[in-house]
């Protein structure tokens, strides 16, 4: 496996962003979680190259529980809309949508931590376009929404 990078997440949000897979794979955290009952959700990935196997970790969640990975290609906006976007309203103190929810995967937590291999696809497109992503689970709980 390639090096690899860790960033912090979070209940509803481990917000990280990989650059453009020709700018040697950098990721850097980015906006603030909101914690969990165990804490901050840790999101790694080992470097995404097109045409090769690359490796997406989710850890420190809560066990047997439903999640959401989001991916994006924006942390400004989604559909004209500002981002970040405040949570509270929806029952989420504290927590924001940090990235354009462009795709969403669900996932379960098994005993508190999520792994998953792929192989990224060889497009050109995807050499010169950063790649957002945050994590959403449930706690219930933990706040109004239970997330």
């Amino acid at each position: 496996m390639g090096a690899q990078m860790r960033f912090q997440g979070s209940v509803l949000i481990g917000a990280i962003c990989l650059a453009p897979l020709s700018a040697q794979n950098v990721g850097v955290s980015f906006g603030m979680g909101c914690g969990g009952q165990g804490g901050v959700a840790q999101i790694s990935a080992t470097a995404l190259r097109p045409g090769f196997p690359a490796t997406l970790q989710v850890a420190n969640l809560p066990p047997n529980q439903s999640a959401l990975l989001l991916l994006g290609d924006s942390k400004t906006s989604w559909w004209g809309v500002p981002l970040p976007v405040d949570l509270q309203a929806i029952g989420l103190p504290g927590c924001q949508l940090l990235v354009s929810p462009d795709v969403s995967i669900p996932f379960g937590t098994g005993i508190g931590t999520a792994l998953a291999t792929f192989t990224v696809p060889l497009a050109p497109v995807l050499a010169a376009h950063p790649l957002y992503m945050q994590v959403l689970f449930v706690q219930p709980g933990f706040n109004a929404a239970g997330v």
